[in-house]
């Protein structure tokens, strides 16, 4: 049955430790439903095996979800020797997908002043769309001309849909590889990296420790470890999984052979009514071993609404379509070319590619006629070189000799 949630940002449950991972990577939160999998025995604590398999179980549950959400980046600043934790940057998110793993990601980032507000940057819109067999991803310079320069403020005119910069590029399958858009920041994957560092320590041998947290039933803690050659600090990380919240890794930190935590990440969910449970915020902090009171960089993110399983959901999101002239660069083709009068719809993109390739190919082609020559004029130009040349050692002979001459009794004199 289809179900549709939506989550207002003032309706907020937080669960588990505070933490967050140092590499995008090794971080992740996931969208899950209630228990799917077969229960376990009666007391018994689950493998990461089992656990693993209870995080894959929840993915089927999402037919499709609609996420809007505010990040905001931070980086350790030193003021007269004392660090300080400054924001450095913004970005508004908003996120379709669905259980096929089509994806449209827009981004509207930006950075901060000097006294706390936000700036829009000049690349105002950055989207990725991924329709399942390809990837669109495209920018908008709303302050720029379309050849993409800025355009001075005396000669700015009101904003309208086929106003300033636009640029597209096509690739084939997700962008970027393997796994498209997926892998940008995302509420909805925010601990899926934890799920792969389970699996990769299980198969290749670290053998990933289960116990469950003294006290607090259902929620278990998983000690492992990172391949040696990804982690150079050969960190222990410890996540926690709660299966009252329906088998979800509510966060996780690190530490050093020396017991000192250099990261940290923490998950905020909420169960609804219906039985899913939702992500609502999250952080992300890593700190330096020589400062360890201010994180290095912290991230946190919030999310404003989130809409599961919307029987109004249309596929028409997952639909290319690009504005009028857009300049695009199809890399499927290695051809570039300008979107014209009319946006460009999904269905004519190959076919207007294949056409700029083809123009493209006759224009190289003119270029080399034009550029080449026949044998005679191949020879009147050898001819001409070689008469020059000659012209020049004379006029070089007849003015050095003299010179020379001068020079060599000069050098005569001071011998004798």
């Amino acid at each position: 049955m289809c179900r549709q949630s939506i989550i207002p940002n003032q309706t907020r449950h937080r669960s588990g430790p505070l933490g967050f991972a140092w590499r995008p990577a090794i971080v992740g939160l996931t969208l899950t439903f209630v228990v799917l999998s077969p229960p376990l025995a009666s007391g018994a604590t689950p493998t990461v095996k089992e656990i693993v398999e209870r995080l894959d179980a929840r993915v089927s549950a999402f037919q499709n979800i609609h996420t809007s959400a505010n990040w905001e980046y931070f980086q350790q600043s030193k003021t007269s020797g004392a660090a300080t934790l400054a924001r450095q940057s913004w970005d508004q998110q908003e996120i379709y997908s669905d259980g096929f793993r089509r994806i449209r990601m827009i981004s509207r980032p930006g950075s901060f002043s000097p006294d706390g507000k936000r700036v829009p940057l000049a690349s105002s819109e950055v989207y990725y769309l991924f329709d399942g067999e390809k990837t669109v991803y495209g920018e908008y310079f709303p302050g720029s001309d379309r050849n993409g320069e800025p355009i001075p403020a005396s000669k700015k005119i009101s904003s309208t849909s086929n106003s300033g910069y636009r640029t597209a590029q096509v690739h084939d399958g997700p962008f970027p590889q393997p796994d498209g858009p997926w892998k940008y920041n995302n509420p909805l994957t925010f601990m899926d990296g934890v799920k792969r560092a389970f699996l990769s320590a299980l198969t290749e041998g670290r053998d990933p420790k289960v116990a469950e947290d003294p006290g607090k039933k259902g929620i278990y803690l998983v000690t492992y470890t990172l391949d040696p050659n990804i982690d150079s600090f050969h960190l222990t990380y410890v996540a926690r999984v709660d299966a009252n919240l329906g088998w979800v890794v509510t966060g996780f930190y690190a530490n050093d052979s020396e017991g000192r935590r250099l990261i940290e990440c923490g998950n905020e969910y909420r169960t609804l009514d219906d039985g899913l449970v939702v992500p609502t915020g999250g952080f992300w902090r890593n700190w330096s071993v020589d400062e360890l009171k201010v994180p290095l960089t912290e991230k946190r993110y919030n999310v404003e609404t989130i809409a599961v399983n919307d029987p109004n959901f249309s596929d028409d999101i997952f639909k290319i379509v690009l504005e009028p002239d857009t300049a695009v660069s199809d890399i499927r083709y290695h051809v570039d070319y300008r979107v014209g009068a009319e946006r460009l719809i999904d269905a004519n993109l190959s076919v207007l590619a294949q056409d700029a390739k083809k123009t493209q190919a006759v224009e190289e082609e003119s270029r080399s006629r034009s550029g080449g020559s026949s044998p005679i004029r191949r020879v009147v130009l050898i001819w001409t070189a070689v008469t020059l040349l000659g012209v020049c050692l004379a006029i070089f002979v007849v003015m050095f000799r003299p010179r020379q001459a001068a020079w060599d009794g000069v050098e005569n004199d001071h011998r004798a």
